[in-house]
């Protein structure tokens, strides 16, 4: 059950300089599905500049950054790891209330969160409890457009009471329940050079992931004879 939300509790905030070591990076919290070195190049390059950025919002119970995982590895790779960076440092009633400021923050600044980032987010609220309409509220979207991805981008995982955001090339896997070792695979997929490319189809076909359609099969024969001519040619 959510505990109840507590705002005059969780924004007792006190501002002070943080060392950059102390700070936790907890992906269990992060509502993005991972950290964006794009993001982090431009933000070193503001820094490095002499622009402040906003403060890092710390849980001053476990030092866990809630808002600002970009930022700080900017700051470091600007100033270096034992760097020290101005953070708000709030005192939260639980883990529910962390929750509430992680994803309301990144859900209204900073880099952009993707559709599959904002599965990620709805599977996280979803275990910590939450309804439809608090994860709407704090996400600053509609309650139709939670349930179409929930609908859309969210499978079950077998054997858990967890969930798993599914990413474009997997889409077809949308309605049917996975295994762990699956929802890991999922997790790992990437979209962009070529290399990670390749590395993801040879982990959707291992992990039988791979979209069944006849379609897809002919596809990947053609794509058999065009890997065994690039081979013969490169030896």
């Amino acid at each position: 059950m959510m505990e109840p939300f507590n705002r005059k509790k969780q924004e007792e905030t006190m501002r002070k300089k943080i060392q950059a070591s102390e700070m936790v990076e907890d992906f269990g919290l992060y509502p993005l599905m991972d950290v964006s070195a794009q993001h982090v190049a431009v933000l070193a390059e503001v820094i490095a500049s002499g622009h402040a950025v906003p403060p890092i919002v710390i849980d001053q119970a476990s030092m866990r950054i809630v808002d600002g995982i970009h930022r700080k590895r900017a700051t470091v790779r600007v100033h270096g790891p034992n760097c020290w960076i101005m953070c708000d440092v709030r005192r939260y009633s639980g883990e529910a209330a962390i929750y509430r400021d992680a994803i309301s923050m990144n859900s209204s600044h900073g880099r952009a969160l993707s559709t599959y980032d904002r599965a990620h987010a709805l599977k996280l609220g979803i275990m910590h409890g939450m309804d439809h309409q608090t994860l709407a509220d704090i996400m600053h979207i509609s309650i139709e457009r939670v349930e179409s991805i929930l609908a859309d981008k969210v499978v079950e995982v077998e054997g858990t009471t967890g969930y798993s955001p599914l990413k474009r090339s997997v889409g077809h896997m949308r309605g049917h329940p996975i295994t762990r070792h699956q929802a890991d695979v999922i997790r790992s997929l990437g979209s962009d050079p070529q290399l990670k490319m390749v590395r993801d189809l040879v982990e959707i076909i291992k992990a039988g992931l791979l979209d069944p359609r006849p379609v897809m099969l002919e596809a990947l024969a053609k794509l058999r004879d065009a890997i065994n001519k690039a081979l013969d040619e490169a030896e």
